[in-house]
């Protein structure tokens, strides 16, 4: 995988935490945006990276969040 593909799945994943960071944001839509993920990233080299990557920003919102 080359780095433009990491920068790809890293700047997609970042755009899921920063809209749901906000005390105020809506949590039920942040399933949807995953499932958008995954069928975007599904097949592909990026998958992996992608899952280990998203996981670590989900637990990063989770502590922020409470």
């Amino acid at each position: 995988m080359d780095i433009k593909k990491y920068q790809k799945v890293s700047s997609d994943i970042w755009g899921i935490f920063k809209k749901h960071l906000p005390a105020d944001a809506d949590l039920g839509e942040f399933t949807a945006d995953v499932s958008e993920l995954d069928r975007k990233y599904k097949d592909t080299d990026e998958y992996l990276f992608m899952q280990k990557l998203l996981k670590v920003y989900f637990d990063e919102l989770n502590r922020m969040k409470g």
